[in-house]
């Protein structure tokens, strides 16, 4: 049962956008390690 909720909550929702525009990170993968930022537009 405790599998079923873990992925009924995932994926996390993604973090709202900075200010400045540039993307936030991504959230983390189930691995633990963090993907890498989307490239900003320029």
């Amino acid at each position: 049962m405790e599998v079923a909720l873990t992925i009924s909550n995932w994926p996390p929702p993604p973090p709202p956008p900075t200010r400045g525009g540039a993307p936030p990170p991504a959230p983390p993968t189930r691995g633990g390690a963090p993907p890498p930022a989307p490239p900003t537009r320029g």
